[in-house]
């Protein structure tokens, strides 16, 4: 059932962002206006179509951009966060100036020019797609959602791992929102007036500009930590081991992680990050929000051990290297890789695992070292 909620989430939020994306009442939603009104009828919709699927083509790509080459890197997200806040902000501002200032005579007919359509509806569907596509504040939009989709996804279902296949949601919601809200306004228009006038849009607009301020204020507010970054492990029981009841409370000794959460919790505390094992028996790193960073590399039974300030993680298959605060140096790359001694690494992308009652052992093939930092050195 939760998984199903996860699989909800995630087309919920392509609706919403496919509504927010398309309500800025910019030279589309004019268009949209003054055909519904004109006669005889332009050739909109191959040109909305081409405007739709670009909008879904890029909020796919810039989530499953960020959740692949970025998640890894807090402060990236959290600027990420920041900056696109303050640019939904501006937004908001520039369009409750213009409406305050009186910019905008409500009794004024809006016209259009309608030479933007093409008589072929190829061409007219390709113009929408290029022109809408090329918009360097839509790029940056996108980029804006992909860090907040992102991050409110991880903290509603931790437990879950986004990939190529369940993010196809994503750009379905996308559409779907999109079509909402074009149907949506052409009803307002329809219910509004027969006239298409400055004053209707004006209405529209100043809703608009709220929102987007609140929600650039909510967005920076979200990409700042105020929350209690210290969680404390409990057991039951002086055995600490798997099987033991485990679980986290805060500095207020309110419980944050039940007993049932995990089959057993490693770390005495977590601050930056810590180690438990999941009901699916894999070793897990998380957060103190139990964000899941990574998969670490078990090692007799047990997570890896640090040795010279790193230890093995997994991603997708491939190991790594993290520090002690969980920060990923070494992004997963290998297939196999032993523990860093006097500074080096023996790593490969080809070997063979074999296993001898409890313990696994590597053969590697083709191997070479690296550092700290993933040089190859001698």
């Amino acid at each position: 059932m939760d998984f199903y909620l996860f699989l909800g989430f995630i087309l919920f939020l392509g609706i919403g962002f496919g509504i927010i994306s398309s309500t800025p009442l910019g030279p589309i939603n004019l268009l949209v206006a003054e055909n519904y009104l004109s006669k005889p009828k332009v050739r909109i919709v191959p040109f909305l179509c081409g405007v739709i699927l670009i909008d879904s083509i890029f909020g796919y790509l810039t989530f499953w951009g960020f959740e692949k080459f970025l998640s890894d890197y807090k402060f990236v997200g959290a600027s990420i966060g920041i900056f696109g806040g303050l640019a939904i902000i501006a937004l908001g501002i520039i369009g409750l100036y213009q409406q305050y200032k009186g910019k905008h005579d409500p009794n004024k007919k809006i016209e259009i020019k309608k030479n933007i359509f093409l008589k072929s509806s190829t061409a007219s569907f390709s113009k929408g797609f290029i022109l809408c596509g090329s918009n360097p504040g839509f790029i940056a939009f996108w980029g804006w959602v992909a860090y907040n989709a992102k991050t409110w996804t991880n903290q509603a279902f931790p437990d879950f791992e986004i990939n190529f296949y369940n993010l196809i949601l994503f750009p379905i919601g996308i559409v779907i929102g999109d079509f909402l809200w074009f149907g949506l306004f052409t009803y307002l228009l329809k219910r509004g007036a027969r006239r298409y006038s400055g004053s209707m849009i004006d209405k529209i607009r100043t809703f608009i500009s709220w929102g987007l301020l609140a929600l650039g204020i909510f967005t920076i507010y979200a990409s700042f930590d105020f929350k209690d970054k210290t969680l404390i492990k409990i057991q039951v029981g002086k055995v600490n081991e798997v099987g033991t009841k485990t679980g986290y409370i805060n500095l207020k000794g309110d419980t944050v992680v039940p007993f049932s959460k995990y089959q057993h919790c490693y770390s005495d505390t977590i601050k930056n990050f810590g180690i438990v094992r999941n009901l699916e028996g894999i070793l897990i790193g998380i957060d103190y929000r139990e964000r899941v960073l990574f998969e670490i590399f078990e090692l007799d039974n047990g997570p890896d051990y640090i040795s010279e300030g790193l230890f093995r993680i997994i991603k997708n298959g491939k190991i790594g290297f993290a520090d002690e605060l969980g920060n990923v140096v070494i992004t997963p790359q290998f297939n196999c890789a032993l523990p860093f001694k006097n500074g080096k690494s023996k790593v490969s992308k080809s070997c063979i695992f074999h296993q001898e009652d409890e313990h696994t052992y590597m053969e590697f093939k083709d191997y070479f070292f690296i550092n700290e930092r993933g040089e190859i050195v001698e």
